[in-house]
């Protein structure tokens, strides 16, 4: 067994291959569970656990589904697996998922999501950690017509067929609906004690999850970024912003490979599509990313920011980073306390603090330094945003890192009142 809370994580993107101490014990049936944390993994999870196979829940994690500061399975994830009973093995395999996104080979969603691609990524490596713990057969809470654009008949059974393992893949909701699988027709699973819904109806699963006591589970349609139509919105700028190409529902981005491994992407990058309010300063450069700003909207939306900012600050300093060259600029508007990031530094600032000491630069010069009006005005907008008036705020400007390659987050400060301008033009903001 794994750690205290049966807990198993590992991150493919690292390790190339999940691998884990679990594995069966003489005759003793083992099966794989997908687990997505929803009502309907959960369910399909205590059929199986009914007919006396020990489950061992499978969870892939990415930059779109996972926690915003860490990467690993969301808390709920983890006390749903708890309540079931079950060993939860969590895999983080972020970059799979963004060629995914980027070339979705059966398109999108109604978003930026390429649910079926996705799926069939899922069952592939959970298929390929059923064979490495020697588990006799996987299974998913799928439900056929559930969902408009991945769980019909045809693209289940397909994805089913292209991945070789119709059967070994079992759905136990909608097991009366598909084909019998194998370890139906071995006997190893009751067929008889499967279910057989159907359709976007959920009295069903809310009936057995009372019966079951089963308390602990995500909403139908959360858990996933790719789904929500502003951070679509987002990752689409961003995208355009890094691929100079306008994406299509059944093509995505349309991007080589190569591309995507060369051009400037991180975590980091892209955890920081998910928080706050958010723009895009394009460059003026051609076919040079442009500046992401991006505001706190809540406490712990700033702390989130700050150490995503001091982590990649550290990962450029140590050579590991894969973004941009330059580190983040924080803007602190200090009463009431919220934060900018700009990202990444302008080199035109870098050039600015060459000439000028630290308290003599003028603001009106940084003001001009594309991406940091934006910034600044950003900041203080949701400073008054949160005050309800118009005001002159004290604003603080923090540059993690200067040209000298000082190793100190806190090298800088530029502390100077800003007042928001009433002619300003509003900002639109996602």
């Amino acid at each position: 067994m794994n750690d205290a809370n049966n807990t198993n994580i590992i991150d493919k993107n690292e390790n190339g291959n999940a691998n884990s101490a679990v594995a069966n014990s003489g005759s003793e049936v083992v099966a794989i569970g997908l687990y997505s944390g929803g009502l309907d993994s959960a369910l399909s999870i205590k059929l199986i656990q009914q007919q006396g196979i020990r489950v061992v829940a499978f969870h892939l994690t990415t930059v779109f589904t996972g926690s915003t500061n860490d990467l690993k399975a969301p808390q709920h994830i983890i006390d749903g697996a708890e309540e079931l009973g079950v060993e939860l093995h969590v895999v983080q395999d972020t970059d799979t998922l963004l060629q995914l996104v980027l070339n979705p080979p059966h398109g999108y969603g109604k978003n930026v999501n390429p649910c079926i691609d996705c799926r069939r990524n899922t069952i592939k490596l959970g298929v390929e950690y059923m064979r490495e713990i020697g588990a006799s057969f996987i299974f998913s809470g799928e439900v056929v017509g559930q969902r408009p654009f991945s769980q019909r008949m045809t693209p289940m059974m397909e994805t089913a067929v292209a991945l070789g393992v119709e059967d070994i893949l079992l759905r136990p909701l909608c097991a009366h609906q598909l084909p019998e699988t194998q370890p139906e027709k071995d006997g190893i699973v009751d067929r008889s004690k499967l279910m057989n819904i159907s359709g976007r109806s959920r009295k069903t699963q809310l009936r057995l999850a009372k019966e079951f006591g089963i308390t602990k589970f995500g909403s139908p349609s959360g858990g996933c970024s790719l789904t929500e139509p502003s951070f679509g919105n987002m990752f689409k700028k961003w995208g355009i912003n890094h691929f100079n190409v306008e994406p299509t529902k059944e093509h995505g981005f349309a991007v080589d490979i190569e591309d995507i491994n060369c051009c400037s992407i991180s975590n980091n990058d892209l955890l920081m599509l998910r928080l706050g309010r958010r723009l895009f300063v394009p460059n003026e450069e051609l076919n040079t990313p442009g500046y992401l700003v991006t505001c706190g909207r809540k406490q712990e939306e700033n702390v989130t920011i700050m150490e995503l900012s001091r982590m990649r600050h550290r990962e450029l300093l140590e050579g590991s980073q894969r973004g941009f060259k330059n580190p983040d600029i924080i803007i602190e508007c200090l009463e009431p306390g919220a934060i900018v990031m700009c990202r990444p530094c302008p080199d035109a600032l870098f050039e600015i603090l060459k000439t000028y000491e630290s308290d003599d630069v003028p603001l009106d010069m940084i003001l001009a330094v594309e991406g940091l009006r934006a910034a600044f005005d950003l900041a203080v907008y949701q400073s008054h945003a949160r005050k309800k008036e118009m005001a002159v705020v004290d604003v603080k400007l923090r540059l993690p890192c200067l040209p000298d390659g000082t190793n100190n987050d806190e090298v800088f400060y530029y502390v100077r009142d800003y007042p928001f301008p009433a002619e300003n033009p509003a900002l639109k903001y996602s």
